[in-house]
């Protein structure tokens, strides 16, 4: 959407044609069979911004080609996403970035934060896990559950 055209020659989303986009990225994304999802391990690359790594996943029916300098790379050296001349918009596949905090102080200085105090998601989402255990050791009754199970059988 934020590139010249979306191209759906085999009508995968509606009927088969090309739809123009926002031309905000100087990009062009044709749709194919079959969805992908991957995880992805790599860095942001591009020149505006500071070099970071990150993990997060992509899903997609998209391959979109760019003229343009890459936003990142992949581990397995692919490569992903762009930004604009006017250096004002960014676009990836990659979603998850923000739950790195390397890779949202990159995004969110290039975005003109000079004071970013980003938060550690992992930390926590591993908090608030640690907190649902707590509380189902504290108040769960097995027992009770069985004899649920029990009754209903």
């Amino acid at each position: 959407m934020l590139g010249h055209t979306i191209n759906d020659p085999e009508g995968i989303e509606d009927n088969a044609g090309s739809s123009s986009g926002f031309s905000l990225l100087d990009l062009h994304t044709t749709l194919q069979p079959g969805k992908q999802l991957k995880n992805i391990v790599g860095k942001i690359i591009h020149p505006a911004l500071k070099t970071a790594t990150f993990n997060g996943y992509e899903i997609h029916c998209g391959e979109s080609t760019a003229a343009d300098t890459p936003l990142l790379t992949s581990n397995d050296s692919r490569t992903d996403g762009a930004i604009n001349n006017d250096n004002n918009v960014l676009g990836t596949y990659i979603h998850g970035l923000f739950d790195n905090p390397e890779a949202t102080d990159s995004i969110l200085q290039w975005a003109g934060l000079t004071d970013v105090q980003t938060i550690n998601i992992d930390e926590i989402r591993e908090q608030q896990l640690e907190r649902l255990s707590q509380t189902l050791e504290k108040h769960f009754d097995p027992a009770f559950l069985n004899s649920i199970a029990d009754h209903k059988q």
